[in-house]
């Protein structure tokens, strides 16, 4: 079937059956997905999300990449992973280094001991041929004073050819580590010419109120455009992000001090910034992202939700509705998502709260937010592993649904506070969170782990409540006799006492409503 054809059946109602129509409406919904490049994020300590294979992400299990700050991925139109990168080393899609990637630079200024910033990586495609050729941006600490501060941000790119390695793809060594701007904050980002060929790259120099905004287009990058506009930057830590339409940016300051959050009006024909706004002071405003429909934005902060209350309540998570109305109205709007949330399940009981803050926003393809959550106990199971979802990020206030989701590997965990891939926004302009009609299928087999095994006195069963849906568990012995039985009503680890078992092997069958599981344990 054509687009043309598809389109036309998804805009005019038909005269048929409202169940034939109502699945119509859904397919449509769902078509509106036409970019799939950022389908596959890698990121954290060999932490993989794959977005392409139902209504939610499923884990992989083969990212090779560690790192605490500062990731990018990149995949084709189709969502086929072709590389990732944690601004110094670039991994292909069999997850194996490139042979001419790494930190083999001698170049002053260029120490790749260093880590990477709040946006240190960035994959944009080359305009002169997005096919085959992409500008990968770095954006690290350097090793050169800048105006009497050290360590501030240095930004190179290398350009990666996709022909090359066999069609893995390599980095072209005339153009690796190739100098752009010393002496920068962490903040990078891209943004689609209004032509629809070309980009604009956007960074901010440090200790100053200047942006950086660098023209991509088929020549190659062109010479910066300084514009000054908007407070100092004196923290290196935040974000810089773009609505999803690239008519407003947002930059944030992750300091323990208030700092004003900025909001500014983007003009992509020209590249120019304009309309500065102080949403508001805050304290460690870090994560940034607007919903996918353009009309709300989000920063994550650890600021006072109520400071009138005698015990400390952080926000967590600040929503401003940009439709609200005059600048006045929109400031008036920022409100915390988490706090006196009835809906939600985050922890609200004062001090505890401290330990937990969702530092990274990031929009995923199928149309919700993540957050990269921190917990600051180790000691708990889930320290590494959590996540707040906005299911609903168009939606405004407690409607937006906020909630903790907890994804675990047996290896590897979720990272630092800005650890989520840094992408280009346009990829997710318009998209509707993914409507899960099934749901009830229950977790794939590779995201259900038990552990320990072998065991003695207990097992856990873990899936991810990403993933999860009610389940029918029965404990069998290999000669078919059922142990136990009984249904299974809650996501994260279900613990299961087999001390009294004799040794031998095992079964543990789940039911889902639609299919069924079986993981083998021994007792020893």
């Amino acid at each position: 079937m054509a687009w043309q054809e598809f389109y036309y059946m998804c805009i005019i109602p038909l005269p048929m059956k409202r169940i034939f129509y109502t699945l119509i409406l859904f397919f449509c919904s769902n078509a509106l997905i036409a970019q799939k490049e950022a389908g596959n994020w890698h990121f954290g300590v060999f932490f993989g999300l794959n977005f392409s294979t139902g209504c939610r992400p499923e884990l992989v299990p083969t990212s090779s990449m560690a790192t605490m700050e500062g990731s990018a991925a990149i995949s084709d139109k189709d969502g086929n992973l072709l590389f990732y990168s944690d601004a110094v080393d670039v991994w292909n899609r069999k997850h194996e280094l490139m042979p001419n990637s790494g930190d083999d630079d001698p170049r002053p200024g260029i120490n790749r001991q260093y880590g990477a910033l709040s946006q240190g990586a960035l994959i944009v495609p080359s305009p002169a041929d997005p096919q085959h050729i992409y500008y990968s941006f770095s954006l690290i600490e350097s090793d050169q004073p800048v105006r009497g501060h050290i360590l501030t941000g240095i930004l190179t790119y290398s350009r990666i050819d996709m022909r090359l390695d066999d069609g893995k793809g390599d980095v072209i060594l005339t153009d690796k580590s190739t100098f752009l701007a010393n002496g920068l904050a962490g903040r990078l980002t891209a943004i689609p010419h209004a032509n629809g060929t070309d980009y604009w790259l956007l960074t901010h120099e440090y200790a100053s109120n200047a942006f950086l905004v660098y023209p991509i287009t088929r020549l190659g990058i062109g010479p910066a455009d300084t514009i000054r506009i908007g407070p100092e930057m004196d923290t290196r830590w935040g974000f810089l992000k773009a609505s999803p339409d690239g008519r407003k940016l947002a930059c944030s300051s992750r300091a323990t001090e208030e700092r004003s959050f900025d909001l500014y009006d983007f003009d992509a024909s020209t590249g120019q910034i304009s309309n500065y706004v102080s949403l508001g002071m805050l304290r460690v405003a870090h994560g940034v992202s607007f919903s996918p429909d353009n009309t709300k934005l989000y920063v994550s902060n650890m600021d006072w939700a109520d400071r009138d209350q005698p015990v400390y309540h952080p926000e967590m998570i600040r929503q401003y509705d940009l439709d609200a109305g005059s600048t006045d109205a929109i400031i008036a709007s920022g409100k915390s998502i988490v706090y006196q949330n009835p809906f939600t399940n985050v922890e609200q009981d004062g001090n505890r709260a401290r330990d937990f803050y969702a530092p990274s926003l990031q929009l995923g393809p199928d149309g919700r937010i993540y957050c990269a959550a921190n917990v600051g106990d180790t000691s708990r199971h889930d320290w590494g592993y959590r996540f707040l979802v906005i299911e609903k990020p168009n939606e405004a206030g407690f409607a937006c649904d906020v909630n903790v989701q907890t994804l675990k590997k047996p290896v590897g965990f979720v990272g630092h506070a800005s650890d989520l891939p840094n992408f280009m926004q346009h990829y997710f302009n318009g998209l509707e969170p993914w409507s899960c009609l099934g749901e009830n299928e229950g977790c794939a087999d590779s995201e259900i782990v038990l552990f320990p095994n072998p065991a003695r006195e207990y097992i856990e069963l873990y899936m991810s409540s990403l993933c999860f849906s009610k389940y029918h568990l029965r404990l069998i012995s290999m000669s078919g006799q059922v142990l136990a039985s009984y249904r299974v009503n809650e996501p994260d680890s279900h613990k299961i006492n087999v001390s009294n078992l004799s040794a031998g092997i095992y079964l543990i069958e789940m039911r889902f409503r639609n299919r069924v599981a079986v993981k083998r344990f021994v007792r020893y």
